[in-house]
């Protein structure tokens, strides 16, 4: 399915039980003022809300999704509808999505549903205290291959078209009208990486040379995409954070940043001890002055002016022995704060195995508010969010 395939939430490995108190610091991490596309989280400085199936996960159905809002003092998750009277099961229910996706918001907090319609897409606005939902356009199909919405701005609302083989056209359609295309490229398109100040950050890979390119396109009429950073598939991981791209070498253990507008080139922060080199290390958060890096299994924090490193403790380890560290849902950062799952809680479920269906244990991830600031000082705390549904 469209929504499904290409913007299925990433989830995050798990945490085990055991929760700590809150770090105290003067530092504060940056509310991000991006959108991030692969996910179904939204988050601000007081909350996060996010998009999920209410119905049993082993069930799944994949057209019973509504937006569910927590709030980060309260570490409370309610479903995202004050509507009185409303069944929460059809279209007019302000926290309803069926098969569809939350893919940004508005200046008022509103937030932007896209919900799939017959040959296109309905783009609906959900008041910010979850009270009303009203239609903002019906749009027909981007063209002939699969499309999903990425922004709405003064200009229009506006979509990526994935063509036959892979390629790809920015769109915007401007009501009443028709769908425009801005431009078209020949790469093969790769991933979405966010919308921010009205432009567009994705990426494209190429497998021959085993490089990858950042671009950044301009939520404008005419735009062209301009090249950001291109860096190797094999060893290097990014982060788009704050005003920068930061790039991690797992040859050289070498951190460096450049300037998420394109300008300038890449600068080395900082680099690593010998004990990261020759793996896959991957930037996970930072505040400019710290990053939270994974590598061979493990979280380190690091302090970008000195290079030095502390191994972040796991919680625990799961049933085969793999630590059990952190990882945020894409879009759920906020602030201090950030939404990963965490607590494995077993219950009893079915398996089917081929032969007949046996009683198995099933494990759940009860989601926890992450306090960033510890993690990036080298510590893990956690709070169980309380849900009502």
């Amino acid at each position: 399915m469209k929504a499904e395939k290409i913007c299925a939430l990433l989830l995050a490995a798990v945490l085990a039980a055991g929760a700590a108190g809150c770090a105290s610091s003067s530092r504060t991490v940056a509310v991000p003022e991006e959108f991030r596309l692969q996910g179904q989280c939204a988050a601000t400085e007081k909350g996060v809300y996010r998009v999920k199936n209410d119905e049993d996960p082993y069930a799944f159905r994949l057209d019973q999704k509504r937006i569910f809002y927590i709030d980060w003092d309260g570490c409370r998750e309610t479903l995202f509808c004050t509507k009185e009277g409303c069944t929460h099961d059809t279209g007019d229910c302000p926290a309803w999505v069926g098969q569809g996706r939350m893919f940004g918001t508005e200046e008022d907090g509103s937030l932007l549903i896209d919900q799939p319609a017959e040959d296109g897409d309905e783009v609906w606005r959900v008041a910010p205290d979850g009270s009303e939902k009203t239609l903002v356009a019906r749009c027909p199909a981007a063209g002939e291959g699969d499309a999903f919405l990425v922004g709405k701005n003064g200009t229009g609302i506006w979509s990526v078209a994935i063509r036959e083989g892979g390629t790809y056209s920015l769109m915007v359609w401007q009501q009443p009208g028709q769908w425009t295309e801005v431009f078209s490229a020949g790469e093969v398109f790769q991933w979405p990486q966010m919308v921010r100040d009205n432009a567009f950050y994705y990426e494209t890979w190429d497998n021959e040379s085993k490089r990858a390119t950042l671009w950044r396109a301009a939520l404008e009429l005419s735009a062209e995409p301009e090249r950001v950073v291109e860096y190797s598939i094999d060893w290097n991981r990014i982060l788009l954070q704050g005003d920068a791209v930061w790039l991690a070498d797992g040859r050289t253990g070498t951190i460096s940043a450049k300037p998420l507008d394109g300008t300038g080139e890449a600068v080395a922060v900082c680099t690593l001890p010998e004990q990261a080199r020759e793996h896959i290390v991957e930037p996970i958060d930072t505040d400019g002055s710290r990053m939270v890096l994974s590598w061979d299994g493990s979280f380190w924090a690091v302090d970008l002016s000195t290079g030095e490193t502390v191994k972040i403790p796991p919680a625990g380890v799961d049933a085969s022995g793999y630590a059990l560290l952190p990882a945020y849902y894409i879009g759920s950062a906020g602030g201090q704060w950030a939404l990963t799952d965490g607590y494995l809680r077993s219950r009893e479920g079915i398996q089917y195995t081929g032969e007949g269906i046996q009683r198995t244990p099933r494990y759940d991830a009860q989601p926890c508010r992450l306090d960033r600031e510890a993690l990036l000082d080298g510590k893990l705390s956690l709070t169980e969010i309380r849900s009502d549904s």
